[in-house]
């Protein structure tokens, strides 16, 4: 009785993340109960429940009875102490200031946690990129090129429970060789971490290219700083100079960000 107790609570508890990460997803906007069963993958009489509870305790607000619900005072209470991995941020954002007026591109810093991916930080001077998403947010692990470089500094045990949370990656992950753990683990020990990681996605007649170099804390990886570029898919002359430009332009800009890690810790 107890274990299938602990078991109800288990999932209630999920629902409830999974239903503030929704209204989350809508930033401002209202979002009703509807929608958000929907998208949350539960009843909407769970999801009633658990919006009654949420809205008592002041973790959501009630717009309207048509308009749905936003996050409440006290979810934005939980986050009083500032953002996440604040003293790393702090020391990032002046050079990823610099690095987007330099590139004009949007700059991305990111970590994993618990077997996933977020980004903590972005600077986006075309407010395109990200545009939708200026708080802490899950990422793609396999398709992005940070997510990749941060799997290139995990040990085998860590892979491995990446693979069996995620399975082998998808046709919409752009990494099409991947069959089994084995072959994973390959294809990770093929990334140099030593070395700028590119992975470029094809969209119709663009190409989303991702950069990505290693921020150290005591000699450990502890998060990934990538630039997000949109290119023309024809690499001419000119353009391969430009990329070399704007890669030596990121290396010198990670050097003084794991400059000043160093001496503060």
């Amino acid at each position: 009785m107890k274990k299938r107790y602990n078991l109800y609570m288990i999932k209630t508890t999920e629902k409830t993340m999974t239903i503030l990460s929704v209204i989350a997803d809508a930033r401002y906007r209202p979002v009703t109960p509807k929608k958000i069963a929907e998208k949350a993958q539960i009843t909407a009489s769970a999801c009633s429940h658990i919006l009654k509870t949420l809205l008592v305790n002041g973790y959501v607000e009630k717009v309207s009875h048509n308009a749905g619900y936003i996050l409440g005072p006290q979810t934005y209470y939980l986050t009083r102490f500032g953002k996440y991995e604040q003293d790393l941020i702090s020391i990032c954002r002046p050079v990823m200031n610099y690095l987007a007026q330099k590139t004009g591109d949007a700059v991305i810093l990111a970590t994993i946690k618990n077997y996933k991916k977020f980004i903590i930080e972005t600077i986006d001077p075309t407010h395109n990129t990200f545009k939708d998403y200026q708080q802490v947010r899950e990422d793609s692990i396999y398709r992005t090129a940070t997510g990749r470089l941060l799997l290139a500094h995990m040990d085998r045990w860590d892979l491995e429970e990446i693979y069996n949370h995620y399975g082998k990656p998808t046709k919409e992950d752009f990494w099409p060789s991947i069959n089994s753990f084995n072959d994973f683990r390959n294809e990770i020990s093929k990334i140099n971490v030593r070395q700028i990681i590119k992975i470029e996605n094809i969209y119709k007649d663009i190409c989303a290219t991702g950069y990505a170099l290693p921020l150290y804390r005591n000699k450990k990886c502890v998060a990934a700083l990538g630039l997000s570029c949109i290119f023309p898919i024809e690499n001419t002359e000119s353009f391969l100079r430009e990329e070399q430009a704007l890669k030596n332009t990121f290396i010198k800009a990670v050097q003084v960000i794991n400059g000043r890690i160093r001496e503060k810790n």
